[in-house]
């Protein structure tokens, strides 16, 4: 059912020139000498140094007219600087991802002829071949490029980011400056986020929830741990002990990932809140971790969320579960969630309107030009249902297949057969559904193909099974389903070794 209308807090939050979401960063709120960035030494930066090392970077960045500024380097400070230097100056921050070859980076300078980047090594001597120069920033590794600016940028769009799937595309999602701020200040207000807030960087800020934990922690006055360690390593855990990090937030992988060994080191920890998000959870992991925060007082905070809305979308509460498990919880202060039919199936589509909608794609820097106003309402392409004012995934529209001529929700038979190790997924192979399972898997491999068979109501050898040493994954941990369907159609590379189950029906 569709709500009505309600207007949307946050907008006109971006003024002219400079995005309104980091002034804490600039201490006119907290006091100078508070920790922004936290080091895995147990040192840190603080506000004061931030605000002069950003203004630093800003004053580098100066130009007659908005410019794109790409953040093509790694989760370090040089990139963290370079991101927020781009926004104080006025500029559109991207962040663009390459395979790391020279002709990726040439694509990406090819479709948005960025004026400045911010780059690692290896993409510093590709772009240096494509006429890039270094300059001076203080600690940001920035080079400019040379021949002058390219096509005008609406000033509205403050972020450029792609989906987590995509490497070496330019198509982009674009972000306003005004749906950047209101986003970050509805999550801020969600989690309860504050001035003695410390995260956990664990998560690329390439990818937008990963960016989103940056974002909301520096509005809040908080701070956050800057680390390249992986959400798992043992190191983090250890160096989040040291800093006193209060949240740590992870995709499905990262929480089915945990051992005893985290428990430990959390139970020493300052750790009180959790988010989760990225995909669906096992309802079992859910309670799991649920269990273990309400122990220490804390929460484990479920969310739902999509790069065309800035980050995230709705949060459940812990306070929810048990009760609500299953749900990614109600819309953002500010947004609605309602669902549209789809021909065909039970559920609708998620449609969200609220703080963070894009302002829609972009593929070439031409296109930057005009359109930088936000969408009235976003589409999610995800199918799901609201119940008591609480959202439910059930998967997305393109993973609904056609199968002897019935139609087959290939996420809901990853739902049907819960694997809270997550080395199960389903792809769909001409007449056939394959059920692929990853090594280490401790179930019934043949007992959940039967499963599927009954459940579906299909003849016996439509249902096949194969097994791979890893399932591929995107850089934030999703499911990378295009490099499975090649693996497991005649492209092994794709995606590792791949080998037939014994005694499996092909």
């Amino acid at each position: 059912m569709r709500h009505n209308r309600r207007p949307v807090p946050g907008r006109g939050i971006a003024r002219t020139g400079r995005c309104h979401v980091f002034d804490a960063v600039r201490g006119q709120t907290y006091a100078v000498d508070e920790p922004a960035l936290l080091l895995g030494s147990g040192e840190s930066l603080s506000r004061g140094w931030l605000d002069r090392a950003v203004d630093t970077v800003a004053r580098a960045l100066r130009s007659r007219r908005k410019a794109v500024v790409w953040c093509a380097g790694g989760h370090d400070l040089s990139t963290i600087l370079g991101y927020l230097g781009a926004l104080r100056a006025g500029h559109a921050a991207a962040f663009l991802p390459t395979t790391g070859t020279e002709e990726s980076v040439a694509r990406i300078v090819r479709g948005y002829r960025p004026e400045y980047a911010v780059a690692d090594e290896n993409t510093t001597r590709h772009l240096v071949r494509l006429g890039y120069v270094p300059t001076e920033a203080g600690h940001c590794r920035l080079l400019v490029r040379r021949g002058g600016a390219g096509a005008a940028v609406d000033d509205h769009t403050a972020l450029l980011l792609t989906t987590s799937g995509s490497t070496g595309t330019p198509k982009a999602v674009r972000i306003s400056a005004g749906s950047l701020a209101a986003n970050t200040a509805a999550i801020v207000s969600a989690l309860a986020i504050g001035p003695e807030s410390r995260a956990a960087g664990a998560l690329p800020i390439q990818y937008a929830f990963g960016l989103s934990v940056l974002n909301t922690h520096l509005w809040a006055g908080g701070s956050y741990l800057l680390t390249d360690e992986r959400p798992t390593a043992l190191r983090l855990w250890s160096a989040m002990q040291r800093s006193g990090v209060t949240s740590f937030a992870g995709v499905p992988t990262t929480y089915r990932s945990l051992s005893g060994a985290h428990a430990q080191l959390l139970a020493g920890s300052r750790i009180t809140a959790m988010t989760q998000a990225g995909g669906r959870l096992a309802d079992s992991v859910v309670l799991r971790w649920a269990e273990r925060m309400a122990d220490r007082g804390g929460g484990f905070h479920v969310m739902y969320g999509q790069t065309e809305a800035t980050a995230r979308i709705s949060v459940l509460p812990s306070s929810e579960l048990p009760a609500s498990v299953g749900s990614v919880g109600r819309a953002l202060p500010g947004g609605e969630i309602w669902t549209e039919p789809v021909a065909g199936h039970p559920d609708g589509e998620i449609c969200y309107r609220g703080p963070g909608v894009m302002s829609g794609y972009v593929e070439t820097r031409e296109q930057l030009a005009i359109g930088g106003e936000p969408l009235d309402m976003l589409r999610t392409g995800d199918l799901g249902s609201v119940r008591d004012g609480l959202l439910y995934v059930s998967g997305r529209i393109k993973r609904i297949v056609k199968v002897l001529g019935y139609r087959v929700n290939l996420d809901e038979l990853e739902q049907f057969i819960e694997s809270p190790e997550g080395r199960v997924v389903f792809i769909a192979a001409g007449d056939r559904i394959v059920m692929v399972v990853e090594d280490g898997w401790s179930g019934d491999r043949e007992a959940g193909r039967r499963a599927i068979v009954d459940l579906l109501g299909v003849p016996d050898a439509t249902v096949t099974v194969r097994c791979l040493n890893t399932i591929p994954r995107t850089r934030s941990g999703k499911y990378d389903y295009a490099a499975l369907s090649r693996a497991v159609n005649g492209d092994p590379g794709a995606a590792g070794r791949v080998r037939d189950r014994e005694g499996a029906r092909s």
